[in-house]
């Protein structure tokens, strides 16, 4: 017993926040001119969800431009699997073909002003392009000024 109180305090990736993770957080933005906050996540699934839902709060739009065929996690809103998915699960999500600059910006246009977020992934399972050859991630800085998402650096 004595061992999991100690583990729970000096836990930094657990459910709920501990003394350690906010004073880890605290550290980040104090060293970051650009970060008023700091939100961890235990998953790539749980951060792109979070950072879906910032960008919608934040800009209040719908609409989410996805790479057709990349893996963005495992929630009903971007899991590969269709299987206990409902429509609704994805009714503001746009595909556009991964490393097609052409299809990104058509995508971007058929979002117009209702468009929050464009997810990027580093790498595609399907075609593992890297992140050194990703033209539709440094595409996507320039359609995103143009359909009014504000980019932080």
């Amino acid at each position: 017993m004595a061992v999991r109180k100690i583990k729970q305090a000096l836990g930094d990736c657990l459910n709920g926040p501990t003394p350690r993770l906010v004073e880890l957080a605290e550290r980040f933005v104090a060293r970051s001119a650009h970060a008023d906050w700091v939100l961890f996540q235990k998953n790539g699934t749980d951060a792109t969800t979070v950072s879906l839902m910032v960008a919608r709060a934040a800009s209040g739009k719908r609409k989410v431009l996805v790479a057709a065929r990349a893996y963005h996690g495992s929630d009903p809103w971007c899991t590969p699997v269709s299987a206990g998915v409902t429509p609704e699960d994805r009714a503001h999500l746009i595909r556009y073909g991964y490393n097609d600059v052409a299809s990104l910006d058509a995508a971007a246009d058929a979002a117009g002003n209702d468009l929050a977020a464009i997810v990027c992934a580093a790498f595609n399972a399907v075609h593992c392009a890297t992140a050194r050859r990703h033209r539709t991630a440094r595409a996507a800085t320039r359609a995103e000024p143009r359909h009014g998402v504000r980019r932080r650096p």
